[in-house]
């Protein structure tokens, strides 16, 4: 099965035609959506990480916070710069 095809490639009208766990149907579209915490990992809507989370490296928006978190080659969520800058889990911002 291609990548998508279970979730953002099926047509619905209600959540109840959207059959992948933690999705539903964008009505503006008619096409099934992860949920907002959530990516489509293959034809799977998984949770997005946190810092320190889990993600799939190389998918983009696997990680919660976009422009602050990104996954790592280690399939972990973090800032981009670690030497540089720390989570400031307050915030929700990567802080130098």
């Amino acid at each position: 099965m291609p990548c998508c095809a279970a979730v953002e490639n099926t047509s619905c009208t209600s959540d109840a035609d959207c059959t992948t766990i933690n999705s539903e149907c964008n009505t503006s579209i008619n096409r099934c959506r992860c949920l907002a915490d959530y990516y489509v990992d293959g034809s799977n809507c998984q949770s997005k990480g946190n810092n320190g989370g889990d993600c799939t490296s190389g998918v983009a928006n696997s990680c919660l916070y976009p422009g602050q978190l990104v996954c790592k080659d280690d399939n972990k969520c973090s800032c981009s710069d670690t030497d540089n800058t720390y989570w400031h889990a307050t915030s929700m911002t990567c802080k130098p």
